[in-house]
């Protein structure tokens, strides 16, 4: 059986020093171009993002018992249509007339409503980051993992240790063997 080995460095994340000027020890991470971005602020798209598939989810689950309420809407809604064509023709002038204005307070409205969803999908993704490092069996498993690392690291420790112990016993028998003839 034929095994492919890979092999990764590991890098660490720049981290501001105490000399490093304006905003050492702020909690912001210094990127290859020098801007600096507080860790809350790039946390922020994460936790958005997670608290919309939450939200998403959590619709979904009352998408059944919403069914028949939405295609009772529906139906009053189709029966009140013929009246509403026969007031078309005045109402469309007046509303072309308030228009611009509607549609002006209408994008200042979706701005603001997308930047206050924006932040109840972000508290909603860390308060579900928060349930689930809580939860018992993720701190177990979590642990488990530390624990795992800590034996593999002490594993490799010992193999370059004895390999390395091996390699001067051979070059040790190696310059007798020589010596000796």
């Amino acid at each position: 059986m034929a095994t492919t080995r890979t092999t990764a460095s590991r890098t660490s994340p720049t981290r501001p020093s105490a000399s490093s000027g304006a905003g050492a020890g702020t909690g912001s991470t210094s990127g290859a171009a020098s801007a600096k971005v507080a860790l809350p602020e790039m946390r922020k798209p994460l936790f958005a993002g997670l608290g919309a598939a939450d939200f998403a989810v959590a619709k979904l689950l009352e998408l059944p018992g919403s069914y028949t309420s939405e295609i009772k809407k529906l139906s009053g809604r189709a029966n009140g249509l013929p009246g509403q064509v026969k007031e078309l023709p005045t109402s469309v002038g007046d509303t072309l007339k308030a228009l611009p204005t509607q549609v002006q307070s209408g994008l200042t409205e979706l701005a603001d409503r997308a930047t206050r969803i924006y932040g109840d999908f972000a508290s909603r993704g860390e308060k579900r980051v928060s349930s689930i490092r809580r939860n018992p069996s993720t701190q177990q498993a979590v642990s488990q993992t530390r624990t795992a690392v800590s034996r593999t690291k002490a594993a490799q420790t010992s193999t370059r240790k004895a390999a390395s112990a091996a390699g001067r016993a051979v070059s040790a028998n190696a310059s007798k063997a020589g010596t000796t003839r």
